[in-house]
């Protein structure tokens, strides 16, 4: 799903910094994605087309992968994609860093009462991979009210405009289908090669 709204939001995915290893998953489903370095709580990377990435992740993750550990503002501030990858919470990431028709993939604090975004970052084009997910499990749409524009699926099959020029959040919280679909691909794969 993250993969998908890259490939539908960013506006410039020639190339792309992620600290953890979904990068390898991200450049199966786009061959011109790949890393130019490392990024976390964190480092933000300039791009062969001029575009920047930074990726929000804990500190520990951060060490546990090698990655060099910056202040979330230094890391976030000029950047066209931001991804945070937290338990946080408290919103580690603000609207007022964001560079405005950049993309966000919040894909962390999967809970009601935690929070990635602040009220800023969240008030954006938020598109979700379930509404009612969102709902009932995504404290950043709860406890900020946050509006809904679209299902992921909703704006990959073209049933809302993109708005990919303005500053798009997507909000991931992971859906059974989709470790379902990718058990399913695993299985596939090894079968194969027995």
């Amino acid at each position: 799903m993250s993969g998908g709204a890259f490939g539908m939001f960013a506006r410039r995915l020639a190339s792309v910094v992620r600290a953890d290893t979904s990068i390898e998953a991200l450049g199966k489903l786009r061959p011109a994605f790949h890393a130019r370095g490392t990024v976390t709580a964190g480092n933000s990377s300039q791009m062969s087309d001029g575009a920047a990435a930074a990726v929000v992740m804990s500190a520990d993750r951060a060490k546990e992968i090698g990655a060099k550990v910056m202040s979330a503002e230094d890391a976030v501030r000029g950047a066209d994609i931001v991804v945070t990858v937290t338990s946080s919470k408290t919103p580690v990431l603000k609207g007022a860093w964001l560079k405005p028709g950049c993309h966000v993939n919040a894909v962390g604090a999967c809970r009601p009462d935690w929070r990635e975004l602040d009220d800023a970052a969240i008030s954006n084009v938020v598109l979700v991979d379930s509404r009612e997910g969102a709902l009932k499990e995504s404290g950043d749409v709860i406890l900020s009210g946050a509006k809904v524009y679209a299902e992921l699926g909703e704006a990959l099959a073209g049933k809302v405009p993109s708005r990919a020029n303005e500053t798009t959040v997507f909000k991931s919280l992971g859906m059974a289908v989709e470790d379902i679909a990718a058990a399913m691909l695993v299985y596939r794969t090894v079968k194969a090669t027995l």
